[in-house]
C-alpha cells in the first residue's frame, strides 16, 4: 500500500477555528476537573509568564514560521503577573485603545484591580498610582498589538535556551529533526484531530507525531515547559492533570488511525512528555504507562470519559455551583479522602 501522511487524515482548521470549535478539549476537561463546574460557563483566557514561555518553546520549535504572527518581542519590562491580568481585564472593557491607561475612569481601573485583588488592602489613590506607574508602557503595548502576545526580550532569550536544550539533547532532538535519508519516518507538528465518544465531540492537538511506517508505529508526543526540576516533572503531571491529555488524546488519534485503511494496523505508543526547565536546561522524556493509569485509579483519580460524562450532565442540566455527585446526594456526603496519599 502507498504511503501516505497522516497530515492527510488530520482535522485541516486554522488554530483560531480549533480553540473557537465547541469541541469538549483536555484543557477544558482539566480544568472542570481543578475547578469544578463553574469554570464550564466562566473561562477567562490566562497570561502568565509560565504559559507564555511555553508557547514560545511550542512555537520556535515546531512553527517557527509562525512567530512573528504570535508574538511581539519587547524591550519594555513585563510587570508582574497581577498588573497585567488587571490590564487585560481593562482591555476587556472596551476602552478605545488610543486612550492611555492614566486617562483611563478609575472606576474602570478599580474594577479590574478588584477582581484580581490588586493591593486590595492599601488605599485606592495609591492602587491606582501603583497601577499608573507600573503598567502605563505596557499597557500602550497590549492596547497597540491586542492581537499578538508581548514577549519581554530576557522571555525570548530564555526560549531560546530551553530550544537549544532540547536540541541538544541526543534523546529529546530526534522528535524536531528529519534525516532526508530516511524516507520512513517523518515528524509532524500541531496537528488537530476531531471525532465523537458516545456522541461527544472531542478535539485535541498534538504538539509532535512521530511516525514510523516501516515498523507501523506512532509516538506521540507532548512539549512542556515547568518551574520544577525536569526529575519532579511527576509532580506537574498530577497538578495540572496531564494524565487526562495523554488518555485523551490516544483514545482520538486510535479511532481516527482504525478508520483508515492504511493506518488501521499502526500501533500507537504510549503518550509521552518532552519537558525542560528554563533554568535547568536538562530535557527529559516522560512516558505514560500502564503503570501510571493503575496508580491514578488506585488513588482515586477519575476517567477522562468519567469527567466528560460530569461536564454533559452539567451542559444538559444547566446547574454549575456544584458538582454533578453533591446534588445527587442531596447534598449530603461522606468523607472518603480518596487523594490523601497525594496531597
Amino acid at each position: 500500500m502507498t504511503k501516505k501522511s497522516l497530515k492527510s487524515i488530520s482535522w485541516d482548521v486554522t488554530e483560531e477555528q480549533y480553540r473557537s470549535d465547541p469541541a469538549f478539549s483536555y484543557s477544558q476537561i482539566a480544568t472542570f476537573f481543578r475547578k469544578g463546574p463553574a469554570s464550564l460557563i466562566k473561562q477567562d483566557k490566562e497570561d502568565t509568564a509560565s504559559l507564555r514561555g511555553g508557547s514560545l518553546v511550542d512555537t520556535l520549535l515546531t512553527a517557527p514560521e509562525e512567530f512573528n504572527d504570535k508574538f511581539f518581542v519587547s524591550s519594555v519590562p513585563t510587570p508582574s503577573e497581577n498588573t497585567v491580568a488587571v490590564l487585560n481585564e481593562i482591555l476587556k472593557q472596551g476602552i478605545d485603545t488610543k486612550i492611555d491607561l492614566e486617562h483611563i475612569p478609575d472606576n474602570v481601573k478599580l474594577q479590574a484591580m478588584n477582581k484580581h485583588g490588586f493591593y486590595n488592602y492599601w488605599k485606592d489613590p495609591t492602587r491606582l498610582n501603583k497601577l499608573n506607574t507600573d503598567g502605563y508602557e505596557y499597557y500602550r503595548l497590549l492596547a497597540l498589538g491586542t492581537i499578538k502576545t508581548i514577549v519581554s526580550t530576557d522571555e525570548k532569550a530564555k526560549a531560546d535556551l530551553c530550544v537549544q536544550a532540547i536540541m541538544g539533547n541526543p534523546t529529546t532532538s530526534v522528535y524536531f529533526t528529519n534525516n532526508p535519508f530516511d524516507k520512513d519516518t517523518e515528524n509532524l507538528y500541531q496537528l488537530k484531530f476531531k471525532t465523537n465518544f458516545s456522541g461527544q465531540d472531542v478535539r485535541c492537538m498534538f504538539d509532535i507525531i512521530r511516525v514510523d511506517h516501516k515498523n507501523k508505529l506512532i509516538f506521540p508526543r507532548d512539549l512542556k515547559t515547568t518551574g520544577e526540576n525536569e526529575e519532579h516533572f511527576e509532580h506537574s503531571f498530577l497538578k495540572w492533570c496531564y494524565f487526562i491529555q495523554g488518555e485523551l488524546y490516544t483514545a482520538i488519534l486510535k479511532q481516527i488511525l482504525s478508520n483508515d485503511e492504511y493506518y488501521k494496523d499502526f500501533t500507537v505508543m504510549p503518550f509521552g512528555f518532552l519537558v525542560v526547565n528554563k533554568d535547568n536546561l536538562s530535557p527529559m522524556e516522560w512516558i505514560i504507562t500502564e503503570e501510571t493509569s493503575a496508580a491514578l485509579s488506585n488513588a482515586g483519580y477519575p476517567t477522562t470519559w468519567e469527567l466528560i460524562s460530569e461536564m454533559r450532565w452539567h451542559f444538559l442540566s444547566g446547574v454549575f455551583k456544584y458538582k454533578k455527585d453533591t446534588y445527587e446526594s442531596n447534598f449530603s456526603k461522606t468523607l472518603t479522602l480518596k487523594f490523601l496519599k497525594n496531597e
